[in-house]
């Protein structure tokens, strides 16, 4: 049909004034044979964030559809997306982008839509997304990374994508995923322990959505994710540690709930991913020692950590005094 929408735009945002044009930009200046909508939450922003949508709204009224919130939901545990958000998109596809980060190529949509539409077998269509610091300066790291994707083909089934998450972890980013609205909605009417994760919600998103079908993977880059932003779940969680124990607890309780669910199928993979949190928790508690047990070996030499961290942690570990004596000195330094 000439009006139908194909393609809905779900975009978070929360006291993004800072950001949020250049986001809205991306989105309205997508260059596209088809019609796409544009569905903007508010989770009740303390700054200038809603005016500045309010304007963009009024400029293109057919297309932006906003709500704004008289009260934080995200603080009430609610899910925005899956409450919010999937339930009133119309398109045939969803795409994601939060209020802080940005798409750089106008053809992004239609270069996703095109490739979805030539392979039905795949449920999501990924790209390369390039890293910004909270200042917008450019960042070497990229997501996802150089080494892996260097081995990526364009379609990636569950089997290699659980292959690379032997690498990195999660190795996609929000700002590129294009779905199949269908495997959302199935998604929304599916298990519960998909839905009980309190932290990322595009893990059991990703994790569910890979079980519906192929990545399509474009060798791209097509947006750019700011590292660290005010109020950001990623600032958050580099900031708080009790954040971090928290997502930690939650990760390795739903991946053994996934690990049930997939009959097994990916068992060392995801014990090798549990692994990995637990080995991570140690970390944030400064319990150095337990990271040198034998059983850890494999996660502490896998390259996560670099030569001069694991020295670090082993100092900490058997020898504290040495590091507190380094520390120390370095802060005389800086005073000087």
């Amino acid at each position: 049909m000439e009006n139908e929408i194909m393609v809905s735009i779900c975009c978070l945002a929360y006291n993004h004034e800072k950001y949020i044009r250049k986001t809205l930009e991306g989105f309205v200046n997508q260059k596209t044979n088809f019609n796409y909508e544009i569905l903007i939450h508010d989770d009740c922003s303390t700054d200038n964030t809603v005016n500045i949508v309010e304007e963009y709204r009024k400029k293109y009224p057919k297309l932006i559809k906003p709500i704004y919130q008289k009260e934080n939901q995200h603080s009430k545990g609610i899910k925005i997306s899956n409450v919010y958000q999937f339930p009133r998109a119309q398109g045939k596809y969803i795409a994601m982008c939060e209020g802080d980060d940005y798409w750089t190529d106008m053809n992004k949509l239609q270069k996703q839509y095109d490739k979805m539409e030539e392979n039905t077998n795949c449920s999501i269509c990924t790209h390369i997304v390039g890293h910004i610091s909270e200042s917008g300066e450019r960042l070497y790291t990229t997501q996802p990374n150089k080494t892996v994707g260097e081995v990526l083909n364009n379609i990636i089934s569950i089997e290699s994508f659980f292959n690379i998450l032997k690498k990195t972890c999660l190795p996609f980013q929000t700002s590129s995923y294009f779905i199949r609205k269908k495997y959302i909605s199935d998604y929304l009417k599916g298990k519960s322990f998909f839905h009980e994760m309190k932290g990322v919600g595009d893990v059991p998103l990703i994790f569910y959505i890979m079980t519906r079908g192929n990545m399509y993977y474009i060798d791209e880059e097509m947006s750019l994710y700011r590292k660290n932003s005010i109020g950001s779940w990623s600032n958050n969680f580099s900031s708080n540690s009790a954040c971090r124990l928290q997502y930690y607890h939650d990760e390795i309780n739903f991946l053994e709930k996934y690990d049930l669910y997939t009959n097994s199928r990916f068992h060392q993979i995801i014990e090798h991913m549990i692994e990995c949190m637990i080995f991570d928790s140690y970390i944030c508690r400064k319990e150095y020692k337990k990271i040198f047990q034998k059983k850890y070996r494999s996660v502490l030499l896998d390259g996560r950590i670099t030569r001069k961290g694991i020295l670090y942690y082993f100092l900490y570990a058997y020898f504290p005094m040495i590091i507190k004596f380094y520390e120390r000195i370095k802060r005389s330094n800086d005073e000087k």
